[in-house]
């Protein structure tokens, strides 16, 4: 996402009270600041970023995984 929302829905996206995350094949492409906060990041240390950097351990990940297939 741009630095400056121009859309309505850009600007839901970035001030929703809750965590909301774009994802692909589980890499984060877009995250609002209230799910960076969450997960004690900031937003730019997760964008591009596969998702098994929020899991304690890569095995939880791959469990995660698993249980949708």
């Amino acid at each position: 996402m741009k630095d400056m929302p121009e859309t309505l829905h850009e600007l839901a996206f970035e001030h929703a009270p809750v965590g909301l995350v774009v994802t692909e094949s589980r890499i984060i492409r877009a995250c609002n600041p209230a799910f960076a906060e969450m997960f004690g990041y900031a937003r730019t240390e997760l964008v591009d970023q596969s998702f098994a950097i929020l899991y304690p351990l890569h095995e939880e990940f791959l469990r995660v995984r698993d249980v949708g297939v």
